[in-house]
């Protein structure tokens, strides 16, 4: 049964999230980064989203009953940041410069920049009312870079401030509350150290003989882990 006093004194003891006190910090690339500018981007940064992430699963089956679904993999998902325009569009600048670091346009033949020159860090920080200088929450987003920057709205019928969003994606992240760090560094999956070991192509036999007709299932998942392994090797992330 519902008690309106239990919940009031809830509210009252722990409170609540307020969505409008918080601050994105944008860790620009070197070529990009000047005091000015990460300043003026934090202060503009006016709309944002909590990051969420998603397990993404395989179906398997038995010989009755209903499917399980087997999660192998974290996906953490995209998020949108919108800043306030300044009078001479550097925002849309900057943003625009960033994403020519990773793949850049006309004149230059559209060439791809190195991944560790382009992907930084944005941390995105929650305070309460009682104390708007240290965070009761925050996210970091690791190795972070805008893959899209959305068309800028202008309008006769309007007179109100212009805003310009961009879609970042990420590798991983990390929570803390209170100072303590509740998610850290991404690590390397089960099946790619299996596979690092010599030993994942012998798993992925037994598990296809063991799954039955998820043998095409169970030789997909080992051999897109033995891809992703040598992308990491290549790569050095």
């Amino acid at each position: 049964m519902f008690k309106v006093n239990e919940f009031l004194g809830e509210i009252n003891k722990r409170g609540f999230a307020r969505n409008n006190a918080f601050t994105v910090d944008l860790r620009l690339p070197e070529k990009l980064n000047t005091t000015d500018i990460a300043r003026s981007l934090r202060l503009r940064a006016d709309t944002t989203d909590l990051p969420g992430k998603v397990i993404q699963t395989a179906d398997y089956r038995t010989d009755y009953g209903p499917q399980r679904k087997i999660g192998f993999m974290v996906g953490y998902l995209d998020i949108n940041i919108s800043f306030i325009l300044s009078e001479n569009m550097q925002e849309k600048a900057i943003l625009e410069e960033w994403q020519s670091s990773v793949v850049s346009g006309g004149s230059s033949n559209f060439e791809v920049g190195y991944y560790h020159n382009y992907a930084t860090d944005i941390t995105l920080s929650m305070y309460s009312v009682a104390n708007d200088t240290d965070p009761v929450f925050s996210m970091t987003l690791f190795e972070a870079y805008p893959v899209t920057v959305n068309p800028v709205g202008l309008s006769w019928e309007q007179n109100e401030a212009a805003k310009i969003s961009a879609q970042f994606a990420y590798r991983h992240h990390n929570m803390t509350v209170l100072g303590q760090v509740l998610e850290g560094e991404a690590q390397t999956s089960i099946f790619t150290r299996l596979n690092q070991l010599g030993i994942g192509g012998g798993l992925g036999t037994i598990g296809g003989i063991l799954l039955g007709d998820n043998a095409r299932l169970a030789t997909a998942v080992f051999a897109g882990t033995t891809v992703i392994g040598r992308v990491r090797d290549i790569f050095n992330i």
